[in-house]
């Protein structure tokens, strides 16, 4: 930030990567003032739950969870990290946010924010999707899931979910052709080892004849799957 802002300072720092410490840099040391638009905190209150509760996730692993000293340890620094975070953010002179969910974490940690915090929603072409029938051709039984394949999408609690209901149901749900169709882009190389796992326990579970990788395809193959699945 101070190599960029240093070079040529500008009037105006306008932040879209969520890089809410550069504002200090950007503020306090360029006087610039400072717009941004958050789409995913990097801090939420959700994860200092996930934290405190001491559930095994992506960036909790069960090593810390076991164990209560690493756990606190990890919460003071997130509440740490938190504090810190909300200070730096709150600097910005104007906050965009991407959806109302962000702006109730954001709201939560950027408590100083100046001239609030207002939700301005992607722009989305919905035209395509008005035109798509919901009778013709007939839907089918499929379960969409659209999303990268990140940690924090939480493809392994998907599968798991879906097995056991394909275990409720037994041979009804099999027999009516149930399938999950995991729908989503791969940013490189750990996001196809990560699919990779997937079909792995897929397969473990049980399941892999009713679960399909749909992997970085154009628009018009997801509009596809949204105009036959029920």
């Amino acid at each position: 930030a101070w190599n960029a802002l240093h070079t040529i300072t500008p009037h105006v720092f306008i932040d879209t990567t969520g890089c809410a410490f550069t504002f200090i840099v950007a503020k306090i040391l360029a006087g610039c003032k400072i717009g941004t638009y958050v789409h995913y905190p990097t801090i939420s209150t959700d994860m200092l739950s996930l934290v405190w509760e001491r559930r095994p996730t992506y960036n909790n692993t069960s090593e810390i969870t076991a164990n209560p000293i690493i756990t606190y340890v990890k919460m003071i620094y997130y509440y740490i990290f938190a504090i810190c975070y909300g200070l730096a953010g709150s600097l910005a002179d104007l906050t965009m946010v991407n959806s109302n969910w962000t702006k109730g974490h954001i709201q939560s940690l950027w408590k100083l924010a100046r001239g609030g915090i207002h939700v301005v929603f992607p722009p989305v072409n919905t035209k395509i999707l008005e035109d798509i029938s919901l009778s013709d051709p007939p839907r089918e039984n499929l379960i969409l899931s659209i999303g990268q394949f990140r940690p924090e999408k939480d493809h392994i609690l998907q599968l798991k979910s879906f097995a056991l209901f394909l275990q409720k149901y037994d041979g009804e749900m099999k027999n009516s052709n149930v399938n999950l169709i995991l729908i989503g882009s791969c940013r490189g190389n750990d996001d196809y080892e990560r699919v990779d796992q997937l079909k792995g326990l897929a397969k473990e579970l049980g399941i892999q004849d009713h679960v399909a990788f749909v992997l970085n395809q154009p628009y018009s193959v997801l509009q596809d799957y949204l105009g036959k699945a029920s």
